[in-house]
């Protein structure tokens, strides 16, 4: 940690949502980021115990700090498409709840929460199509048919079998090293990678199965973030 300069951000004002992209409903989320706003990785705390999982993802972090910015060329997909909105006091829902008032801004409190849903109902109030990634929010790795251990950057310990990953070749023990070309730190990096993913079509994956480099492709199929 003493590697790093830390800032912890604890309410949504002015928090620009193009960049700070993350499953809004954790209970808290880390950014490993260059001074220039590019995106090495992401954390989120699904268990708060799993502080092996985020010593890991920090090691990560600086290994891709060493190789910057000759790497920054992979590292582009950490950062996603435009926001709906820039700024969460900008969403016409939340505007109209009463989240932002003119006269005594930032008297109140705009909860990580409270964006998702912002967008969504706004979309809708404005008759436009809310997109799948919206409509199912920050996939979990077993949407795609794996499940990773905890402790671990990506590790597999399960493949569910039929699933997009069973098919692509996915084994127990399988280290997943990039996904959607980018490369991963976490569990979080996974669902952000799957996140930004198409709604159907192909993700190209890598994974080191005891030493040894494998290329596979996830074919995701229409509908693959509504599978249960």
């Amino acid at each position: 940690m003493e590697r790093f300069v830390c800032v912890r951000v604890v309410q949504g004002w002015g928090m620009d949502l193009s960049l700070f992209q993350f499953d809004y409903r954790s209970t808290w989320a880390a950014f490993f980021m260059n001074a220039d706003r590019s995106i090495y990785g992401r954390y989120s705390a699904r268990d708060p115990k799993d502080l092996e999982g985020f010593a890991k993802a920090l090691e990560g972090a600086l290994e891709l700090h060493s190789g910057y910015p000759g790497n920054k060329a992979e590292l582009a997909g950490k950062t996603g498409p435009p926001a709906p909105w820039k700024t969460a006091e900008e969403i016409p829902q939340l505007r109209r709840k009463g989240k932002f008032r003119e006269a005594d801004a930032h008297k109140g409190c705009i909860h990580c929460h409270n964006v998702e849903d912002g967008w969504t109902k706004s979309l809708r109030d404005a008759g436009q199509p809310v997109p799948d990634r919206l409509m199912a929010r920050w996939p979990r790795p077993e949407r795609m048919g794996v499940t990773l251990a905890p402790g671990e950057r990506a590790a597999v310990i399960e493949v569910q079998k039929g699933t997009p990953a069973d098919k692509a070749g996915f084994r127990p023990g399988d280290r997943l090293v990039r996904l959607g070309g980018q490369p991963l730190l976490s569990v979080a990096d996974v669902e952000w990678a799957l996140y930004v993913a198409p709604d159907s079509g192909d993700l190209k994956a890598r994974v080191d199965r005891a030493g040894e480099t494998r290329e596979l492709t996830v074919t995701l199929p229409p509908g693959w973030r509504f599978i249960e």
